[in-house]
């Protein structure tokens, strides 16, 4: 006979078990954990420069605003070539330093690549690349990249270095034109270059007049360098 205050089970199946906890309970909180878990995460959103931005991007966006006190607004050179980037417009940017152009590209290019990476083809091909005239602006750009793309897909970017393994390709790739030349002629990694290319469909050219200036001196060099 069960003292005053104990709780018998007749079988495991039973709804009571040990200490008094109902395990009919237990089961369907189990249960509506399970179907919480089961169910898909809600994208987050927001809007910026007349595009909505969605997921990571999104998350970024919003973290800025709590960061600025609710000020991040675009300025008027984003508001401006945003929504044309974001529609597939060619766009020649000029605006002064500090008023967002690299933001004013990354986002709607991104947001461009989320969208059509449905295509199973496109996930693991070269679908962006961004040149840069130095290494330090490579590093800053790469890593607004990876803080956009978010840390799940962060192995997407590829700042290339000549000590990395050069021969994997991602979706988005950051370089000097130096890198990508000496690349296209190595033996070791033209062909995986070369194949790669073919796939690309969005290019950034970051401060071009610099890059303009310097592409004389590389083709120089390089011409030098094959003895002609």
């Amino acid at each position: 006979r069960p003292s005053k205050g104990q709780f018998i089970a007749s079988n495991p199946d039973d709804d009571l078990g040990r200490g008094g906890q109902r395990r009919g309970d237990d089961r369907r909180d189990d249960g509506r954990r399970q179907r919480s878990e089961s169910r898909p995460q809600k994208t987050a959103t927001s809007e910026f420069a007349g595009i909505t931005v969605r997921g990571a991007s999104a998350e970024w966006l919003n973290a800025q605003q709590k960061i600025s006190g609710g000020k991040f607004d675009p300025s008027e050179i984003q508001k401006q070539a945003i929504p044309r980037i974001f529609d597939g417009e060619s766009c020649a940017i000029q605006a002064p330093t500090g008023t967002g152009k690299t933001l004013c590209y990354l986002l709607p290019l991104l947001q461009r690549l989320e969208i059509e990476e449905r295509d199973p083809l496109a996930k693991s091909a070269l679908r962006l690349l961004i040149l840069v005239p130095t290494a330090v602006l490579q590093m800053q750009t790469a890593a607004l990249c990876r803080a956009l793309v978010g840390p799940g897909r962060a192995e997407t970017v590829t700042m290339l270095r000549r000590d990395a393994d050069n021969t994997r390709v991602s979706n988005i790739v950051v370089a000097t034109p130096r890198q990508i030349l000496e690349l296209l002629d190595t033996p070791l990694t033209a062909p995986a270059w070369d194949t790669a290319i073919r796939w690309l469909d969005m290019v950034v050219v970051d401060e071009a007049d610099r890059l303009v200036a310097k592409w004389n001196k590389i083709q120089q060099r390089h011409r030098a360098w094959e003895g002609k």
